[in-house]
Formats: C-alpha cells, structure tokens, sequence
C-alpha cells in the first residue's frame, strides 16, 4: 500500500466491504504501519488519509439507487 500512496499521492483512501466492516481493528493496524514505515520522510503523516467506509455493507445499495 505504502508504493501506491507514495506514486499517486492519494487525498483519500477508503476501505469498506465485509472484511473492514467485520474487522475494524485492522484499519487501526495499517494506519500504524504506513506510520512507522513514513516517519522522518517527507510523507509522514500520510496515514491520515486513510478511512473506513461510512456506508458499510449498504454501498452496493447505494451505488444501484444512483443508476
């Protein structure tokens, strides 16, 4: 993950579906690691930019309404 922040220098990265919502913690633990990995560079702090999904399991609901 920590290639594909560096080359497209994301302002956001959500992750969702079944396996972040049942494992929330994970989330946590990546925001840890892109944080240990990135300190003393010039990209420290880059692991706010990532987030869990604020819709859930109802993102497909929603992505089919807007169709």
């Amino acid at each position: 993950m920590q290639q594909m922040i560096l080359l497209l220098d994301p302002h956001c990265i959500v992750l969702g579906g079944g396996f972040f919502n049942n494992h929330p913690k994970i989330i946590d633990y990546i925001k840890e690691t892109i944080n240990q990995r990135f300190v003393g560079t010039p990209f420290a702090g880059k692991e706010q930019i990532i987030e869990s999904s604020i819709h859930k399991g109802e993102a497909g609901l929603y992505g089919a309404a807007i169709k």
